[in-house]
Parts: C-alpha cells; sequence; structure tokens
C-alpha cells in the first residue's frame, strides 16, 4: 500500500484483514485507527489473493462482477445494460459463451466495414488454423473453410462434419442428419422450401447402407423428394408423378412408382450397363434394321437397345 496505518498516537499499525473503507476502523483495544493514503501502487505488484466477494471492479464506463456464481458479468456503472467486451483472442477450455439474452449477440465481428471474426482450432502438429470466419461485406457471411496450412494437397480434407448419433442409444433404419433451407415469399413469409437428408437404408453395424435424398418444393406444398442418390430401396409414393429422380449404383431396380431411377450394374463379370426403372413399360415396335445395339436394363429386364444408321 501506498502509506501505513498509525493508531492515535502516530504508532505504525499492521491490520492483517482486508477492509472496506477506514470509517470506525479500530485496533483490537478499541481506539481509532487513521488510513494515510491507503492506495495500491500505481504499477506495483499485489501479492496474495484478491478476494472482493460480492463486490465489483469498476471502471469510468464499465464494471465487473459475479452473476452469483454462474460467470461474470460486464455492464455499465448503474448495474442496468450489458457492455461488449473487446479482445483479440478469447479461448474456452471445454467451456463456452452464454448470451446475455435470447435475442443479442453472442459473439460478433467489429462494427466497421469489411472487419472479420475468426474462430481457430488446433491442427495436431501443425498449430491453431482458422476454421471459420465471420466476414463483414457488402454481403456479410460466414465462411466454413481454411486455407492450405497443414491439408493434404492430393487429397480430400473435411472442413465441415455433421454428425448424428454415437450417443447412449441405437441408431435404426432411417436415422439420419439433414440441412433444411428457409425462404421468404412475396408475403415475407419465411417456409422451408428444400432439404438434403441423409440418412441411413440399413443400420446394421458393419452393414450399413446410406443415401441422400434432395428436396425441392413445388406449387406450395411441402418440400418432396427430387433426387435420392445412393442405395436402391422401394420408395413411397410423392405428392406429384415424376417428382422422383434416383441414381443408384450395383442395383438393378424394377418398376419404379413416381419415379425413374439410372443406375448400373454387371449384366455378365466384365459386361457392366446402365440401367433404368420407370413407371412406364415398353412399348414393342415394328422391327428395323439397325447398325449395333447396346444391352440395357429397363425395370429388370435386359433389353437390346438398336441404334439405327
Amino acid at each position: 500500500m501506498a502509506g501505513e496505518l498509525f493508531d492515535s498516537y502516530g504508532r505504525p499499525v499492521v491490520i492483517p484483514v482486508a477492509f472496506d473503507d477506514s470509517s470506525g476502523l479500530t485496533d483490537n483495544f478499541g481506539r481509532p485507527l487513521v488510513v494515510v493514503n491507503a492506495i495500491l501502487l500505481s504499477g506495483g505488484n499485489l501479492t496474495g489473493d484478491l478476494n472482493i466477494g460480492a463486490n465489483k471492479l469498476k471502471t469510468n464506463a464499465g464494471m465487473l462482477h459475479s452473476e452469483g456464481g454462474s460467470g461474470w458479468s460486464f455492464k455499465n456503472l448503474a448495474d442496468t445494460a450489458w457492455q461488449t467486451a473487446y479482445g483479440y483472442s478469447f479461448v474456452t477450455e471445454g467451456g463456452a459463451f452464454a448470451s446475455a439474452s435470447g435475442n443479442s449477440p453472442l459473439l460478433s465481428a467489429q462494427n466497421v466495414d469489411d472487419k472479420w471474426g475468426s474462430l481457430t482450432a488446433q491442427d495436431n502438429g501443425v498449430g491453431p488454423v482458422e476454421i471459420g470466419r465471420m466476414q463483414g461485406a457488402a454481403d456479410p457471411y460466414f465462411r466454413i473453410g481454411r486455407d492450405d496450412t497443414g491439408m493434404a494437397l492430393n487429397a480430400v480434407t473435411d472442413v465441415l462434419v455433421i454428425q448424428g448419433g454415437a450417443g447412449t442409444n441405437n441408431e435404426a433404419t432411417g436415422f439420419g442428419a439433414g440441412l433444411a433451407f428457409y425462404l421468404g415469399n412475396s408475403a415475407s413469409e419465411v417456409e422451408k422450401r428444400g432439404a438434403i437428408n441423409f440418412e441411413l437404408l440399413t443400420a446394421t453395424n458393419g452393414g450399413e447402407t446410406s443415401r441422400f435424398r434432395f428436396y425441392c418444393q413445388s406449387i406450395g406444398a411441402p418440400p418432396m423428394v427430387g433426387l435420392a442418390v445412393g442405395a436402391y430401396v422401394t420408395e413411397a409414393p410423392v405428392l406429384s408423378a415424376s417428382m422422383s429422380f434416383f441414381m443408384y449404383s450395383n442395383v438393378d431396380p424394377a418398376i419404379q412408382a413416381d419415379g425413374v431411377s439410372i443406375g448400373a450394374v454387371d449384366i455378365s463379370p466384365g459386361h457392366r450397363t446402365i440401367t433404368f426403372a420407370t413407371e412406364e413399360v415398353p412399348v414393342a415396335a415394328a422391327a428395323g434394321a439397325s447398325d449395333v445395339y447396346v444391352p440395357v436394363r429397363w425395370n429388370g429386364v435386359t433389353y437390346k437397345l438398336l441404334l439405327h444408321t
């Protein structure tokens, strides 16, 4: 401390306790004490712990204090409004940042044109790398990804991982994860207009089969399957005919209700060909001359596709 404590006779006294102010301060014998310049030295060092309990650390613009043991808060001097905390880097150790209210920004880049804020993570053996960015621009955006620091330059690197499951429950057929797309319309109504789902067709451990399904909206109806890519399964009818288009590999589908599918299959070893499945069956036609033909699979039956000259 910059000064010392003296009793009423001018003798220095050491008080090994913390106190808020000197008013009414006495020694062990009840004699009044006088505090002379009892302030922290500017630039000095404080040894030991500083325990402020339920009190506050104040500046000329705001204050820092504990929120009942649930965390620290930055508020104005009147303790009525939240203040903004600025910093170059904030690090969490398995914890989280919590928004003061449901409608306030949790993370924000600086409110200056073209400024950005980034999210970084440790690339093992390399160092911290940027994996996400909040970019200020004429049309601000959130970018997921990174530069090529630490990345394999001749292979694919996952820059976005969407996970579902691996908790305490066992997943079953139909389980999956999806991305939903919401757009406004001429009445300023924001609704689900499309989706991309990735789902399990078989959930058996070691025998998993999966597929992508792309959903689009048509004439105001809820989004329906427009394209499916993956292993073959029988599809239930969709809301309008010919809305479903499926692409498969290593399958030989039969008639496709309310949809069209294209795939590939080996007719025999070394003879892979294209497969088709539609709701429409082939119609017999008069024989005609041809130069060559290509074998194709249509609704599970092999045909000769005639190529006329």
